[in-house]
């Protein structure tokens, strides 16, 4: 084997690094049969110890608790629950993440990369103590998850975990979007976007269901999901999350990401706190987490008496935003007018479409700016794209072109 001092380049130290993390984890497994050879056979009959945590305690100081936990290693992780060899699928984990992992079911276990961290282990045992809290009496009372297209397959775990995960990562979601509208889309593309450091885990509740771990392995090319609760699980492939995405969102250039996002939904496409950077190269890549949180929506700020509002002022809003406005204000506006001779120029939802283009990505470009994230060049690279998708939508405005004219 190679010397340890003699490593050059991260390849070399990752496969020194996986090494000696194996035979940490296989002396565990060794020691936790020890221990359990000493429970059950008379081998300390000669010690005079009466037991083998009295044995462990008094020649290594260890407590029972330590005792026990190395024991409980042994009985999970080892060849048939009774060896001194550690199953070849656990041999990346390490002896912290094997002893995190313990109370976690098999099925959720297996499908929990290497690659996550002992305190992503910790945030998976969260969720799932959390949705322990709720008793399967409680689930079954629970009213069945609303689903407002009929594109969704209700019956399938994968389809509604994603029609959750999409609809919690509007941003994320747009990026998707503006993807599946290519003709071709790449493998690659998409975990670009979706998992940019190979490996993601997040977490569903479906109502009704309970909650569901979702995970996309890049690596092996693996998406899948499991309900913590019954163990039921399902998995495919990343072309296949494509394939359900086009299926349910129907992807077209002419459209707008959150135009489809509204009415898949039947909700307003909501303001996106934009805390998130894009890493470009493979070493900063490593460093992101593993586990995916829903968005943070911006809550809409409670109007101070006496604050001007826009929706005070249809007379400067376009007409489908005007439907939305109570009766009295619009016929005030229509008098007001009257009255100042107001010649108010008529939109076309075509206009309307690209002018909220363009507030989205001023919006976008501002929060990209303020954001503490990220450096300087990667925050300008953000901005130019915005930058473009402005140009994009003011000259469709101007022109009243088609797409294909526009260039």
């Amino acid at each position: 084997m190679q010397e340890l001092t003699q490593i050059r380049g991260y390849g070399e130290f990752k496969q020194a690094f996986d090494i000696q993390l194996k035979q940490v984890a296989d002396g565990f497994i060794k020691i936790g049969y020890l221990l359990k050879v000493a429970r059950d056979t008379d081998v300390l009959y000669e010690s005079g110890y009466q037991s083998v945590a009295e044995f462990a305690q008094a020649e290594y100081g260890l407590t029972k608790d330590v005792v026990s936990r190395w024991i409980a290693i042994n009985d999970r992780y080892s060849e048939n629950g009774y060896s001194d060899k550690l199953q070849d699928k656990y041999a990346l984990y390490g002896v912290a993440k094997l002893g995190e992992m313990l109370t976690i079911r098999d099925e959720v276990v297996a499908q929990m990369s290497p690659q996550l961290t002992r305190t992503d282990i910790q945030e998976v045992k969260k969720e799932i103590q959390e949705e322990e809290k709720v008793t399967d009496i409680e689930v079954l009372l629970e009213p069945q998850e609303e689903v407002h297209t009929a594109a969704v397959d209700t019956e399938s775990l994968m389809s509604m975990t994603l029609y959750l995960f999409w609809k919690e990562r509007p941003l994320l979601f747009a990026k998707m979007y503006q993807l599946a509208c290519h003709a071709e889309v790449m493998k690659d593309e998409i975990i670009d976007i979706v998992a940019p450091s190979g490996i993601i885990t997040a977490f569903e509740r479906i109502s009704g269901v309970g909650k569901v771990m979702f995970t996309i392995d890049a690596e092996h090319d693996k998406v899948s999901c499991v309900n913590v609760r019954s163990g039921e699980s399902q998995e495919g492939n990343i072309n296949e999350l494509l394939s359900e995405f086009n299926r349910v969102f129907k992807p077209c250039i002419s459209v707008l990401p959150e135009e489809i996002w509204q009415q898949v939904y039947e909700e307003n496409y909501p303001i996106v706190q934009q805390a998130e950077e894009r890493k470009d190269n493979k070493e900063s890549k490593r460093s992101q987490s593993k586990l995916s949180k829903p968005e943070k929506i911006e809550q809409p700020e409670e109007q101070l008496p006496g604050q001007d509002s826009i929706n005070n002022h249809p007379e400067y809003m376009p007409d489908e935003a005007k439907e939305e406005l109570p009766a009295s204000i619009v016929e005030k506006s229509d008098t007001n007018e009257k009255e100042l001779d107001v010649q108010v120029p008529q939109t076309t939802d075509r206009q309307v479409s690209h002018k909220k283009k363009i507030l989205m990505a001023i919006e976008n470009m501002k929060a990209t700016l303020d954001s503490p994230y990220g450096s300087t060049d990667s925050k300008m690279d953000d901005v130019v794209e915005y930058a473009n998708e402005i140009i994009y939508a003011a000259r469709k405005i101007q022109r009243g072109e088609s797409y294909e004219n526009i260039y």
